[in-house]
């Protein structure tokens, strides 16, 4: 009998053991993200906006399919650019709907010079945008989307942040909506514009937005464009961001300037953004890079360890102060990050009680998207992938 006991209670010991050095290594993997976070919000606020007076001729390249309601809207907000020497040529995606009607009409009253191109032999995003740049004029390529709206000076600014030896620039974009839903995604966001801006401050560029990318043509051939991220429909932007900052390692930049930005609305329902991140995170596995990989590793252990203290204020695997401590501690380091974001490119402040629902509720979103997304297929513009 006293032999059993004894492998209960060696078992039992064990087990404490394992679960004590579990703990351990996630309270060490969670601090060593609230020293990153603090040391990205530093980088951040260091970010100057730039203004270097470029005037080289520049090309708007749009590719669209699928986007009756929203090519007006962009018509009319490139329209009110204040920029001058400048086109726009808009790329049609065989689009299925009454896009390309929509367009010609609203551009019967612009003043700046555009070209209408349709795909014939290729489908897909990058297939549009190589399609546009190869036939742009411009030296500086600038990249948006059809749902994207952006403000007067927003041509000439995101152009001010070239010089001769800067070949890409990475604007910010801003979800917008009026839904505590659509809302949270604005905060998820803003952490995303936030972080890969100061990652690309520090010489370690992890990610860009395809929606307000700026680059050099020149770069964009040496480098050969897209070629190489052709196994999935995303990633447009970030491949073509590690494969210039290889090429140019001093030569990207991040431009923080509240007229820089560029606003898109978030998505309205749950089947939608379910598509969304699963398209997002189909392109974390071509091209990664090791400033990707441990960022994305430290994200996603640090949102493990947060579960634990979860856990911990339930099973009371830890002091009681010490897993509030630890809670409360990540609260104030996040909100103070995002808050200096929101309020360098909004002029506004964030919602308190809306980052509360954000914050305890990310772990869990977190983690279901990781899992989610290496299985089944995803929607995207009528295409199946």
């Amino acid at each position: 009998m006293y032999k059993y006991r004894f492998f209960d209670i060696f078992g039992f010991t064990q087990k404490v053991f394992v679960l004590t050095a579990t703990l351990l290594i996630l309270l060490l993997v969670y601090t060593a993200y609230l020293i990153f976070l603090v040391w990205l919000n530093i980088r951040w606020r260091l970010i100057k906006p730039q203004n270097f007076q470029c005037h080289e001729q520049l090309t708007v390249v749009v590719p669209f399919r699928n986007e009756q309601e929203n090519l007006a809207d962009l018509v009319a907000a490139l329209s009110r650019q204040t920029a001058s020497n400048f086109e726009v040529i808009f790329v049609n995606d065989n689009s299925t709907d009454n896009s390309l009607k929509v367009l010609e009409n609203a551009l019967l009253t612009v003043s700046f010079p555009f070209k209408i191109l349709n795909l014939t032999t290729a489908t897909g995003k990058k297939a549009a945008l190589a399609f546009g740049i190869e036939r742009a004029q411009g030296e500086i390529i600038l990249t948006t989307d059809a749902d994207c709206l952006a403000k007067p000076d927003w041509i000439s600014i995101m152009r001010a942040s070239f010089t001769a030896e800067t070949q890409l620039v990475s604007g910010p974009v801003v979800l917008s909506g009026t839904s505590v839903f659509q809302q949270l995604q604005q905060i998820e966001f803003l952490s995303l514009i936030g972080t890969g801006a100061a990652m690309i401050a520090m010489g370690k560029p992890t990610m860009a937005n395809g929606a307000n990318l700026a680059f050099r043509k020149s770069a964009y051939v040496k480098v050969g464009g897209y070629k190489g991220s052709e196994a999935t429909p995303s990633g447009d932007d970030e491949f073509l961001l590690h494969k210039i900052h290889k090429a140019y390692p001093n030569g990207v930049r991040f431009n923080k300037s509240e007229k820089a930005v560029v606003t898109t609305a978030a998505v309205s329902d749950w089947e939608t953004f379910k598509n969304q991140r699963k398209r997002w995170a189909s392109k974390w596995r071509l091209g990664a890079r090791w400033s990707t990989m441990l960022t994305a590793i430290l994200v996603g252990l640090t949102q493990i360890a947060q579960l634990a203290i979860y856990l911990s204020l339930v099973f009371a695997w830890l002091p009681l102060q010490l897993s509030v401590g630890a809670l409360a501690l990540k609260v104030l380091i996040e909100f103070a990050f995002l808050q200096r974001i929101s309020q360098d490119l909004t002029g506004k402040g964030l919602s308190l009680w809306r980052f509360m629902i954000s914050f305890i509720f990310y772990p869990f979103y977190a983690l279901y998207f990781a899992l989610v997304a290496n299985f089944g297929n995803y929607q995207w513009k009528g295409r199946t992938f």
